[in-house]
């Protein structure tokens, strides 16, 4: 069978290529295919018997090719993958066919009888043939990826593979030439190649064409190659035994090398390193068979000899180190190390050291137009006109690179703090400086030790000391709080017990500040991995603490700017913010949404004992500013996350707790998956998405989007004009690429988010495989670059996505806490310490909804989400004012209109019987729909006011109460103590039949008693002519509750209580409630007032309105249903405005009760956000809803905590606009009126912004 294809799967369309940006024309590595071929490509399976690895396979295919072109190739000249297909422009004459091949190149002469050559069986099958007619409409979008597609471009990409793979040493898709090789550190040599792959483009194929560099064991003395690795300065510090030579160490980094020998300089055989001894030559004793004399007549017998002693006798070489050891090549050889050469294009497979990297970074980093040159050098070896083979297949390619029409991004409004100095601000070029900014939202670090891992002559005390006190100022100059400034300092031994070392600190570190450490500042000697991974091992799965490691080095002159990275770092393992977008600038994130990055680390390249590493992150906001994350172990060289399905569901709930509702919408960017994976992936990982959320929820159904983020590729763009690049000339942060060089059918995009600090910059190239969500170009564009300005531990864009990138991260850092690893660059565990088993759980405390400062509330609230403006400003209050500081669970339910819409009201039903249950509901005002909103919104009917089916299913009554603010001028001057209005929330003309009457006649009421009794009737009216008629009830259980629910709040409020009706005129209907109050108070509360000195009337409506213009206010008035609605917003208008009023509906019995301000939804102003433009919209009644509906959860949980953050809160807000002067544009109107100016009042967000800023100091924070 010849090689299995890609599986072809359909993944989503292409949109419209994007429009935002600025239009540049740009280079890119990509070379057109000016000319396919015009022939049938006929495909062969190839088997080879035995089975040898590629490049003697190549060998193989060559003998055969020479030997059999003219006879039995039809003259063809084919060309092979090195594996298992062959593709030919010619037909052979056969179906199948076998040859034996004798590779002549490996004979291997000896003065003992010769070696036979190797003779191989090449078993020849037809496959299939191919037309590239089915490629052109592929490539032309006519048609999608079918498997003959991919034969063909597999077929076309071995073509141009093919003469380099026969000349060169290749890895991959790259050759390599040791032409301009430079030494690495140690035994390596870096080798410059070029990599070329044929991709489909947008009505084209192309050649993509890229430099790249890989490491080579140096070739020559093994002897010379040993001496790097023991790190020693020449060949006779071998000889030494002290300190020893580390030889297991050198054994496993030359096995498998292949090498000759040079005693026999006959022979062309190799051979391959299996061990070294364990004795060195001249102890290395071995039988050989030996006739006396050389005499054929005698009989043979077996000598003992030693390898000196054999050397001298049979080649007359004198060893010169006759104390190493020797290498092991087989069952039976065993040869001195001094004797072998190794074999040149031998490519290292592990990973590089520090210093190798560091080497490798410098050969490989070259400026934009640098790399340009060499690929335009590379593409002069490859030839491309001159190649016999792309000659006879017809196929030609061009010698320019292609110029692409690209655009560069706008960079979104980066936020830090309000007391920052230019707190928001557009980047310039991808970065910007932390100088007089603080983060977000800084945190408190009370608790923390300062860990050095050397002794006092390395770090001295003094330097550390210096170190902290800088770090102290560069925490709090960004936001930080840390009341503790002289932390413990405790010295260890960077080669003693870690972890016994680090429980030690632990504790010393709690004891001297009597709380559970935050923080390990550990201060390291160098940049090892063995001791950084045992730090992260036992402050992670141990101890539960978070810890920042520092270089010593960077204690010796502490940097502003170091110690300033050091604090990003630190104050978001904390738990806080560092930087934010601007409002509106991630629209798709106005609905909640969750957004994910997910990887796969896996071992290693030859370890088979580790596991692969599965990470997932889950934003917690909806400004994608932070993240929890959760790992999985799971079978090595697994691919997909096999567990994802578990791990979206804790990232869900963790959402659902940080910001009170699920999310409507995931994004999810997947690294670390290769275009052959992508089918695999996605049928899995959607799947297991999906099912998580129904495990969640029954019906749980949100729209996802699933993006694959690749880095491993290499495609590389490069500016035209000088001026339209970065400083080092690689094309300007926000570049995106959609057409040219991406697929012709599927979305897939290229950005280049970042700017580049040293060498060309690669770009990501985002794929989209799955999309609910139905994202333009422009939309995801645009989402993905803005993202990029969001990672918090530095002020760069970044080169993909935070998501992914934290996702890498976490998956890198779990790989470290394994058991008793022992984390050498070169070497594989041995003792199965890299086994699941050994792998431990990150300790709970660091998780950031186990550890969490916040309030915490023992029972739920429900949280009613509402329309428009409001709806806008309620998300708003949760993420700043409420969720940070309070843990509580919350019962989400959407009133928005389209969902009542959805569910046809019945969330509004359900919304309250939640509320019967939890007895705290906290409600957004809504959209009551009348003629035109039903038009708006598409509704099947008119649904009822929510107001009213709540307050109908809770049987309670509404008070509203006005927010007193000083220096809001007031209508009614002499109101300095708030008046309270209780509207009845039942019957009335709220449940009133109405009808009109078309023409003359009698208009009746009926009433018939539900026992049979005689029905009684009233003549209401004798019409005359046509007119309008009216019937309203009202219940005496309904007057009952609201009478008790008044008396309550008068004695809650320490303020006497008024009724008032107009019982003159309804002498039955509001007599029935003047009667009622009295009997109630009489029997009930009489007692309890008198105490007080406060006291009860009856008074007249019109009366008690003259009563309340003329009064200070000060006391609580019981309305009719009718009356209150209009009372409650005369009186809100009084004191100043209707943004200024708190409303509560409570039941009878005092225990349940619903908040909500007692305002609109604010339509207007929305018109206004969604044209883009500036609102000044007052959050304050808004938020007392949050603080009222909190603060009877406190007093029904007896949560004092909770009481005081709630009263806090309200301080907040009226300090903001009494104090700092702060208001928005309604209330500053109230004071200024027609000389108002912009500068009198704060926008939505800037006056939120103030609110929690005062809050936040009140608190401390």
């Amino acid at each position: 069978m010849a090689a299995p294809l890609t599986q072809v799967t359909e993944y989503v369309r292409r949109p419209v290529p994007g429009k935002m940006g600025k239009a540049v024309n740009i280079h890119s590595n990509f070379f057109e295919v000016k000319q396919l071929p015009n022939i049938t490509i006929h495909h062969y399976d190839i088997t080879v018997t035995p089975d040898v690895p590629p490049p003697v396979n190549r060998k193989i295919f060559e003998q055969l090719t020479t030997s059999y072109r003219e006879s039995d190739l039809n003259g063809a000249r084919p060309v092979f993958d090195g594996r298992k297909n062959m593709f030919s422009p010619k037909a052979f004459p056969f179906e199948s066919r076998t040859f034996e091949i004798v590779l002549t190149s490996d004979i291997t002469p000896s003065l003992n009888p010769p070696r036979p050559p190797p003779k191989f069986k090449v078993k020849v099958k037809k496959a299939s043939t191919i037309n590239l007619e089915e490629l052109h409409r592929f490539l032309n979008g006519r048609s999608a990826l079918t498997n003959n597609c991919l034969t063909a471009i597999m077929a076309l990409d071995v073509l141009i593979r093919h003469q380099p793979a026969m000349l060169y040493a290749t890895v991959g898709r790259s050759f390599y030439t040791p032409i301009g090789k430079q030494a690495l550190a140690g035994p390596l040599d870096v080798w410059r190649g070029f990599y070329q792959s044929a991709r489909p483009a947008l009505g084209k194929m192309m050649i993509n064409m890229d430099v790249s560099a890989t490491a080579f064991f140096r070739s020559g003395s093994l002897l010379e190659l040993i001496v790097k690795i023991a790190s020693v300065r020449s060949v006779d510090d071998l000889r030494r035994t002290s300190p020893p030579i580390n030889w297991k160490k050198i054994e496993k980094t030359i096995k498998g090398l292949r090498f000759t020998v040079s005693h026999r300089e006959r022979a062309k055989r190799s051979f391959k390193v299996f061990a070294l001894t364990e004795t060195a030559a001249k102890d290395t004793k071995f039988k050989l068979q030996s006739r006396g004399n050389g005499d054929p007549a005698l009989q043979e017998e077996e000598v003992e000899t030693d390898l000196v002693t054999y050397f001298k006798k049979a080649y007359n070489i004198n060893l010169n180190f006759p104390m190493l050891p020797c290498v092991q090549a087989g069952k039976n050889i065993t040869l001195p190390i001094e004797l072998c050469s190794v074999i040149e294009g031998q490519r290292y497979m592990k990973k590089l050291d520090e210093r190798q990297t560091a080497d490798m970074i410098k050969f490989t980093s070259q400026p934009p137009h640098a790399r340009a040159n060499n690929i335009k050098d590379g593409l002069k070896i490859l030839k491309y006109d001159d190649n016999e083979y792309l000659k006879e297949f017809g196929m030609k390619v061009s010698n320019e690179m292609v110029q692409i029409k690209a655009r560069v991004l706008s960079a979104p409004t980066v936020c830090y703090h309000p007391q920052s100095r230019d707190a928001n601000f557009i980047p310039r070029d991808g970065a910007w400086n932390l100088m007089n900014k603080k983060v977000t939202q800084g945190t408190t670090l009370g608790s923390w030790g300062i860990v050095v891992f050397g002794n006092e002559r390395d770090c001295p005390f003094p330097q550390v000391n210096k170190f902290v006190r800088e770090l102290i100022v560069s925490c709090t100059e960004t936001g930080m709080i840390i009341p503790n400034k002289s932390p413990p300092v405790m010295y260890n031994n960077p080669h003693g017990d870690i972890e016994s070392h680090l429980k030690n600190d632990w504790i010393q570190t709690g004891n001297a500040v009597k709380s559970q450490p935050q923080l390990l500042v550990c201060i390291l000697p160098n940049t090892g991995v063995p001791l950084y991974a045992e730090i992260k091992r036992v402050t992670d799965t141990v101890l539960g603490v978070s810890s920042q490691c520092v270089q010593m080095k960077h204690t010796r002159d502490p940097k502003k700017q170091y110690c300033s990275n050091v604090c990003l770092k630190m104050n978001v393992k904390l738990g806080g913010v560092n930087q934010h977008l601007g409002t509106g600038m991630m629209p798709f994130l106005a609905k909640p949404t969750l957004v994910l990055g997910g990887d796969v680390s896996h071992p290693q390249p030859g370890d088979h004992t580790r596991p692969s590493i599965a990470s997932l992150v889950g934003s917690m906001d909806n400004k994608a500013a932070r993240y929890a994350a959760t790992v999985r172990v799971q079978t090595a060289r697994t691919e997909t996350i096999a567990d994802l399905g578990d791990m979206t569901v804790e990232l869900l709930r963790t959402f659902y707790q940080n910001c009170g509702r699920k999310p409507e919408r995931i994004l999810f960017y997947r690294d670390g998956v290769s275009e052959g994976q992508f089918a695999e992936v996605l049928t899995t990982e959607v799947a297991d998405m999906k099912a998580a959320c129904q495990k969640l929820e029954i019906g749980y159904r949100p729209t996802i989007t699933f993006v694959v983020v690749q880095k491993r590729h290499h495609t590389r763009f490069f500016p035209m004009r000088r001026e339209e690049g970065d400083r080092i000339g690689n094309c300007m942060p926000g570049t995106v690429i959609d057409q040219e060089v991406v697929h012709p059918v599927e979305f897939d995009f290229y950005l280049q988010s970042h700017a580049g600090l040293l060498g060309t910059s690669r770009p990501a190239h985002y794929y989209v495989l799955y999309d609910d969500n139905k994202f333009t170009s422009d939309e995801l564009q645009d989402l993905s670059y803005k993202l990029c300005h969001l990672y918090a531990r530095c002020t760069r864009t970044v080169s993909y996505v935070p998501p992914a990138y934290y996702a890498h991260i976490v998956a890198a850092r779990a790989r470290f806490h394994a058991r008793g690893e022992r984390w050498s660059d070169t070497t594989s565990s041995e003792s199965g310490a890299g086994e699941a088993s050994s792998y431990l759980t990150v300790k709970p405390e660091l998780m950031r909804d186990s550890k969490d400062a916040r309030i915490q509330v023992a029972n739920p609230v429900v949280d009613l989400d509402g329309d428009e403006m409001t709806r806008i400003i309620w998300q708003s209050i949760k993420e700043k004012l409420i969720l940070p500081h309070v843990n509580v669970d919350i019962k989400y339910y959407d009133l928005g209109m389209e969902y009542r819409e959805k569910t046809k009201d019945q969330v509004t039903i359900d919304a309250a019987q939640a509320i019967l249950k939890y007895n705290v509901g906290i409600k957004c005002a809504t959209i009551t729909p009348d003629e035109q909103r039903v038009k708006e919104f598409n509704l099947s009917e008119m649904y009822k006011s929510p107001n009213g089916t709540i307050r109908n299913i809770l049987n309670g009554t509404v008070f509203r109460e006005p927010i007193l603010l000083k220096s809001i001028p007031k209508i009614v001057p002499g109101w300095n103590k708030p008046i309270v209005i209780g509207r009845h929330a039942f019957g009335d003309q709220y449940k009133a039949t109405d009808f009109v009457a078309e023409g003359p006649g009698r208009f009746e009421m009926t009433f018939t008693p539900k026992n049979g009794g005689e029905a009684k009737k009233w003549v209401v009216y004798d019409f005359d002519g046509a007119g309008v008629g009216m019937g309203m009830y009202n219940t005496d259980e309904s007057i009952i509750g609201f009478a008790h629910s008044c008396f309550k709040m008068a004695l809650s409020k320490d303020m006497p209580l008024y009724l008032s009706t107009k019982n003159t005129i309804l002498k039955r209907y509001d007599g029935r409630f003047k009667d009622i109050f009295e009997d109630i108070y009489q029997k009930s509360y009489k007692k309890e007032f008198e105490d007080k000195k406060i006291w009860y009337e009856h008074r007249l409506i019109d009366d008690m309105v003259a009563q309340g213009l003329k009064s200070s206010g000060g006391f609580v008035w019981a309305c009719k249903n009718y009356d209150g609605d209009v009372q409650s917003d005369i009186v809100a208008q009084g004191y100043g405005s209707l943004g200024l009023m708190t409303s509560v509906l409570v039941t009878p019995d005092g225990k349940t009760l619903e908040s909500e301000a007692a305002h609109g939804t604010v339509t207007r102003h929305f018109r206004e956000h969604q044209k883009g433009r500036e609102t000044s919209t007052n959050p304050i009644a808004s938020i007392f809803a949050w603080t009222r509906g909190l603060a009877h959860r406190a007093r029904l949980d007896n949560n004092q905590e909770l009481l005081k953050f709630s009263l806090d809160l309200e301080k907040a807000c009226v300090d903001t606009v009494d104090v700092s002067g702060i208001m928005t544009k309604d209330l500053a109107l109230a004071i200024h009126g027609a000389n108002l100016k912009r500068e009198h009042y704060a926008n939505t967000s800037e006056f939120m912004d103030a609110i929690t800023l005062n809050f936040n100091k009140a608190r401390g924070q």
